[in-house]
């Protein structure tokens, strides 16, 4: 018997049809395994999330320490260092948030698929004011970013006058 599957992923969700296929239990797996995949994929972007906060905190701690300290360098370099370390940190954070909000809908649909009774992403609590993570780690990242500006500015005004 002639088995047939297509899998089409658009935008990330899976759609499975078949044609004579012998059994839609197969089908099932092949979905249960992405499900799978998507959550661990979803912790792991979750855990990243949360690694990095601490060593970009102990980066901005040295060159705040370095920069304060009587160093050799001018305050406008360790400026620099501090937007450049900023930026980098905050957009490895965006691009985490928008593959962990594509794996959130990904999985929505894939229990939709697998006709799951008690749905864990369809049914996730939306964040709040209180609890909004997302916007907390961004307002973390625009106040080390200020912080910088205003330091290379003010440092600027100091070789200008």
């Amino acid at each position: 018997m002639k088995k047939s599957l297509l899998v089409k992923e658009a935008y990330g969700y899976i759609l499975l049809r078949g044609e004579n296929m012998e059994t839609n239990e197969s089908n099932k797996t092949l979905i249960l395994e992405k499900y799978k995949e998507v959550s661990n994929n979803r912790r792991h972007y979750s855990g990243l999330r949360f690694a990095l906060l601490p060593f970009y905190f102990a980066i901005q701690g040295w060159i705040i320490q370095a920069a304060f300290d009587k160093s050799h360098l001018p305050l406008a370099i360790y400026a620099l260092i501090g937007i450049l370390s900023t930026y980098v940190f905050w957009t490895i954070e965006e691009r985490i948030l928008e593959y962990y909000t594509h794996l959130e809908k990904v999985a929505a649909n894939i229990e939709k698929q697998l006709e799951i009774d008690v749905k864990m992403f369809v049914t996730w609590p939306k964040s709040t004011f209180r609890s909004n993570t997302r916007w907390s780690i961004r307002t973390t990242y625009f106040v080390c970013m200020t912080f910088w500006v205003v330091t290379l500015c003010y440092s600027i005004y100091q070789l200008l006058t």
